[in-house]
């Protein structure tokens, strides 16, 4: 069965602190709609979501992520984000052939975030993962998580017809990234089994905005959760919106504060209608 080409396919996105759960939940609160006229897919959360394929990987994917942060591995913390994103194409075909929504409303996107986030990782990432030194505390955190990943890693290799060992994996996948933006929007599309939205909308928030709303969620932050890196990605976010112009239909809009954020969920609103 073909996935239901009718779906309109909205990718809301940007920096941590941005504000796209809110909105998210605003919309969900505030536009009662028929059941399966709107669905949400949470990347790279998918298990956030009940009934979804993969859910107990997407939480192990998630844990394996944290214990990267928390070893202050980017190698590692690339691998997690990258596999996370593997699962994209998959959860996104269960919602468009088995749900077949009107609106399929996703919290962050495989491809709009990779490329994102993926210059960042080219510099970040300059050599292979040391095994010697996270091996040990990668398993001890993730306990039978760690033989998950594995397994992961191993299908997405065969199905790739990939050699490269899960330690090596970072620089491989750090170097996508050097490709010209057409050949690595192909790529990426293949390696996440997903195209680009139909819709992209960013909500737009400065760096040191974005930080104070982090600071007050509980629970440690992530490796980039810095204002600096924050505001560094809000300008790659900005780049990937002009490159998508020409592709796909794209909307900058205003979070940066609480007022913004209410005028955002209207306008987000009003994008969906049109």
């Amino acid at each position: 069965m073909l996935p239901n080409r009718s779906s309109r396919r909205v990718a809301i996105v940007g920096i941590d602190g941005a504000g796209k759960s809110t909105v998210i939940r605003k919309f969900m609160e505030q536009t009662p709609s028929p059941v399966g006229e709107v669905e949400i897919l949470h990347c790279p959360l998918y298990h956030e979501s009940p009934n979804v394929p993969f859910a107990q990987l997407s939480r192990e994917l998630d844990g394996f992520s944290r214990a990267s942060d928390a070893l202050g591995s980017f190698e590692m913390k690339a691998v997690a984000m990258f596999y996370q994103m593997t699962l994209y194409g998959p959860v996104e075909r269960f919602y468009l052939e088995e749900l077949r929504p009107q609106i399929l409303l996703s919290d962050r996107h495989a491809l709009v975030d990779s490329l994102a986030y993926g210059p960042f990782y080219l510099q970040m990432v300059r050599k292979p993962a040391d095994r010697d030194r996270l091996e040990r505390p990668l398993r001890e955190r993730l306990n039978g998580a760690w033989e998950s990943v594995h397994r992961w890693h191993e299908r997405e290799s065969h199905r790739l017809s990939r050699s490269v060992s899960l330690w090596d994996l970072p620089l491989h996948v750090t170097g996508l990234f050097r490709l010209p933006f057409p050949e690595l929007v192909l790529e990426l599309s293949r390696q996440y089994r997903t195209s680009l939205p139909d819709v992209v909308l960013l909500l737009d928030v400065p760096g040191a905005v974005a930080q104070e709303r982090i600071a007050q969620r509980a629970g440690a932050g992530e490796l980039h959760e810095q204002t600096e890196f924050l505001e560094a990605l809000r300008r790659s976010y900005h780049r990937v919106m002009e490159a998508l112009k020409p592709l796909v239909e794209t909307h900058v809009i205003d979070a940066g504060s609480g007022s913004n954020i209410d005028r955002s969920f209207q306008e987000v609103v009003s994008k969906l209608k049109t």
